[in-house]
C-alpha cells in the first residue's frame, strides 16, 4: 500500500481513491507537468507472470488511442520499482457504483443522459477495434455536472489468460454484469459490452441487478439459461416500454440485441418518453372523470399513475382532491337521510295529534348539522323565518337604545340651563316655571329610560333565541 508523498517515477501519491480486485487508485500528482492524475497501481502479483505484462501493455497502447470525451484518457504506462501503473485523467466526482447504493434507482431522464453518453463511448471504441471486456458502474465515473467517463478499457483482457487470485483472496472479475459469451468463454465482439451496458441500465433503473446467486458458476449458469427477473416486479415504474428495452438489451442471442450503444440508448429515450405521454393522458382523463364527479374512474387513473411515479405531485395532490370529495359526497348522503328522518318524525307527530307540531324539535336536530339546512331549500324553512324575525328584533332593539341614549344626552344638558331664570320675572312666577319644567324633563327622562330597558330587553331575548335556532 502506497503511503501520502510516496513517488512512482514522477508521480507523487495524493491520497487512495479506491481499491479493486487487482489495482489500488490513487490521486497523484504529476510532478513533471503539475497537473492531478489518476494512478491505477497494479497488484505486484500480476507483474510475476510475463505473459501478463506483454498482454497488459499491448491493451495499453490500444487503449491510449482512444481519444474520447467519454473515456478517460490514458497518459502513461509506465514501471516503478517493480511496481506496474497507468497514469491517467483524473476526474472530480464518484462512480455509478456508489450513486446507486447511495440513491437507489435513478430517475429516468438521468438514466437516458448516462446510458447516452457510456453508449457513444463503446460505439467510438467498437470502431477501433477496442472491446471494454467490464463495463460496470464502479467503472464509470460521473462528474457534477452528470458527465460520465468510462474507464479501465482493456485490462480484463490481459488478465483472461492469467491464473490470477488478488492479496485479498478475491477471484478477479465482476461476474454480474458478464455477457453469456463471456459467461461460457466464447468469441467476444462489441454487443458483450452492449449486453453488460444494458445490465447497467437495468441497474439504474431498478437499484438491482437481474441475476442474483450464492457463487459464480450459479450465476453463470442463470446468465447462459434462465430469464432475467422482470425490472417492474423490483421498481413498478420500470414498466411497459421502460421493462421492454431493458429485456432487450440483455438478451441471451447477440443479434436479439441492440446492435449498437447509439440503438440502445435511443430506444430507452422513446420508451421514457412513451411513458411520459401514458402518465399525461392518464392524468387528462383523471381530471375529466372528476369534472363529471366520476370518483371511481379519477381514482383509479391516479393510482395508475403513482404506480408508475409515486413522486408525481400533480397526482398526488389530485387524489386527495378526489378523496375530499369521495368524503364530501358520504356526507351529504348521511345528511340526506337525516333531514329525511326529520321530516318523517315530524309527520308522525302531526298525524298522531293534529294539534301538536314540533318544528322546534326538528330544528334541534338539524341544529348539530347547520349545513344540512341547504338541503331543505325545496320547502319553506321555519329556521329561515325565525332567523329573519330575530334580525328585525336586534333591529329594533338597537334602534330603541339609541332614541333614549340620544334623548338621555339632551336631557342632561337641557335640565342645568333651567337654572338660568330670567331676572325680570317674579320670584313666585320663575319657581313656579322651574318645578313645571323640571316635571316635563323628568317625565321625558323616564320615557327615554324605559325606551333604553326596553330595547336591552329586546336584543336579549333576540340573542337568546338565536342561540336556541342558531339564526
Amino acid at each position: 500500500m502506497a503511503e501520502g508523498g510516496q513517488q512512482f517515477g514522477k508521480y507523487r501519491i495524493l491520497e487512495e481513491l479506491g481499491r479493486g480486485g487487482f489495482a489500488t487508485v490513487y490521486k497523484a500528482m504529476d510532478t513533471t507537468l503539475d497537473r492531478e492524475v489518476a494512478l491505477k497501481v497494479l497488484d505486484p502479483l500480476l507483474t510475476r507472470d510475463p505473459a501478463f505484462i506483454s498482454r497488459f501493455r499491448q491493451e495499453a497502447k490500444v487503449t491510449a488511442r482512444l481519444f474520447h470525451p467519454n473515456i478517460a484518457t490514458v497518459f502513461e504506462i509506465a514501471e516503478a520499482d517493480g511496481r506496474y501503473f497507468i497514469a491517467m485523467q483524473y476526474i472530480q466526482g464518484g462512480n455509478l457504483r456508489d450513486l446507486v447504493r447511495e440513491q437507489g434507482p435513478l430517475p429516468f431522464d438521468q438514466v437516458v443522459s448516462l446510458i447516452d453518453q457510456i453508449g457513444v463511448a463503446l460505439d467510438y471504441a467498437h470502431a477501433r477495434r477496442a472491446i471494454h471486456r467490464d463495463v460496470k458502474p464502479s467503472n464509470i465515473l460521473v462528474d457534477g455536472d452528470g458527465h460520465a467517463t468510462l474507464t479501465d478499457f482493456g485490462i480484463v483482457k490481459a488478465l483472461g489468460e492469467t491464473n490470477f487470485q488478488t492479496t485479498s483472496g478475491a477471484v478477479m472479475g465482476t461476474p454480474h454484469y458478464a455477457s453469456p459469451e463471456q459467461a461460457e468463454s466464447r468469441p467476444l465482439d462489441g454487443r458483450s459490452d452492449l449486453y453488460s451496458l444494458g445490465i447497467v441500465a437495468y441497474e439504474l433503473c431498478t437499484g438491482n441487478v437481474p441475476f442474483i446467486a450464492d457463487s459464480t458458476p450459479s450465476l453463470y449458469y442463470k446468465i447462459v439459461h434462465e430469464p432475467p427477473h422482470l425490472p417492474s416486479d423490483t421498481n413498478p415504474r420500470a414498466a411497459g416500454p421502460i421493462e421492454q428495452v431493458l429485456l432487450k438489451a440483455i438478451a441471451k442471442q447477440a443479434d436479439q440485441r441492440y446492435q449498437n450503444g447509439q440503438e440502445l440508448a435511443s430506444a430507452l429515450r422513446t420508451a421514457v418518453r412513451q411513458l411520459q405521454e401514458l402518465i399525461e393522458s392518464l392524468y387528462e382523463q383523471a381530471v375529466a372523470c372528476l369534472a363529471e364527479h366520476d370518483l371511481d374512474a379519477a381514482e383509479n387513473k391516479l393510482r395508475q399513475i403513482l404506480a408508475i411515479n409515486p413522486e408525481h405531485k400533480d397526482a398526488q395532490a389530485l387524489i386527495t382532491t378526489v378523496n375530499k370529495r369521495r368524503t364530501s359526497s358520504q356526507r351529504y348522503q348521511e345528511l340526506v337521510a337525516l333531514v329525511t328522518r326529520a321530516r318523517t318524525q315530524a309527520a308522525e307527530l302531526r298525524r298522531d295529534d293534529p294539534n301538536v307540531s314540533d318544528p322546534d324539535g326538528v330544528l334541534r336536530m338539524l341544529a348539530e348539522h347547520l349545513d344540512a339546512h341547504p338541503l331543505l331549500s325545496d320547502q319553506p324553512s321555519s329556521s329561515g323565518s325565525i332567523g329573519q324575525t330575530l334580525r328585525l328584533l336586534r333591529i329594533v332593539a338597537i334602534v330603541l337604545l339609541l332614541v333614549g341614549g340620544v334623548v338621555a344626552i339632551f336631557l342632561g344638558w337641557y335640565i342645568p340651563l333651567m337654572e338660568k331664570v330670567q331676572v325680570d320675572r317674579s320670584l313666585f312666577a320663575a319657581e313656579q316655571m322651574k318645578m313645571q319644567d323640571q316635571l316635563y324633563a323628568n317625565d321625558i327622562l323616564g320615557f327615554a329610560l324605559g325606551i333604553g330597558l326596553s330595547g336591552l330587553i329586546f336584543l336579549g331575548f333576540s340573542l337568546r333565541r338565536s342561540q336556541r335556532y342558531g339564526a
